[in-house]
């Protein structure tokens, strides 16, 4: 980048992984990637994902290898308890599940004021195929807060969310409605951006979030490289705004055969 010292930014990854047929366990400072979750972007935006793609603490998963998408997962980071997420299947496709999250901003030395951030999120949906790849799913958003030393008691944000998915041979088309209160009440005063890594536009005060992602996702070569190219347009009530993107991704791990989830 920018700076004048080689490798000045460079961030290792170090951590003891487990692995089993239903079992994986890490410990340390290790990839966002891990995670099995597709958490709401209320948890996590686009932005953090990207720049914040490191856990350092821990994650724990169960995963059913007789019942498609079953899985349990827990993960810890050094934020706090940052998530916890659970899907079951059930037949015909359908699925329910929830995630959980629970933030304790203790803030810095001088004026941020310790806080309390929960966000849980309880969901039910439906994957099926009629020449498309669909995927609908539908759950409520509860955000209770509280910045302890403004507030004297708990802000209780609540608001319900629509995903609806629709792939094919790699082109998508997302879209993601979010209908309720400010989920970061805290966003603009008191505390700021640091209590909150979900997307900023969950922060609306009219009662709406809508954003629709529509372009082409797909991996090659066994997992190994992926493609991920589209265009983004949010709707927060006010205003609309529009994002490109374009990612490609080598998974150096799976290109050189290495590491634990190499095959011998």
């Amino acid at each position: 980048g920018d700076d004048t010292k080689f490798l000045s930014k460079a961030r290792p990854l170090a951590y003891y992984q487990f692995n089993s047929r239903n079992v994986q366990a890490n410990a340390g400072i290790f990839d966002r990637k891990e995670l099995l979750g597709d958490y709401s972007l209320a948890f996590f935006g686009d932005s953090t994902a990207f720049y914040h793609n490191r856990l350092s603490g821990f994650l724990g998963h169960y995963k059913s290898t007789e019942r498609r998408n079953t899985y349990v997962e827990m993960a810890i980071d050094w934020e706090g308890m940052y998530s916890e997420e659970s899907r079951y299947t059930l037949d015909k496709g359908f699925y329910f599940g929830y995630a959980f999250s629970m933030f304790h901003f203790a803030g810095k030395i001088g004026n941020e004021n310790v806080t309390d951030n929960l966000l849980v999120n309880p969901f039910a949906g439906w994957e099926f195929n009629a020449y498309f790849d669909f995927d609908i799913k539908a759950g409520f958003l509860f955000a209770p807060q509280r910045a302890r030393s403004i507030e004297s008691g708990w802000k209780k944000q609540k608001g319900a969310q629509i995903d609806f998915v629709m792939t094919k041979w790699g082109v998508k088309l997302e879209n993601n409605l979010y209908l309720g209160e400010n989920l970061q009440p805290f966003r603009y005063a008191y505390v700021g951006e640091p209590l909150y890594a979900g997307e900023q536009f969950y922060s609306t005060t009219d009662h709406i979030y809508n954003r629709t992602w529509i372009g082409y996702d797909r991996r090659f070569f066994k997992g190994t490289m992926g493609v991920e190219a589209g265009m983004v347009f949010h709707y927060d009530g006010s205003g609309m705004g529009t994002q490109q993107m374009v990612k490609l991704s080598v998974d150096i791990q799976k290109l050189f055969n290495i590491g634990p989830k190499a095959k011998k």
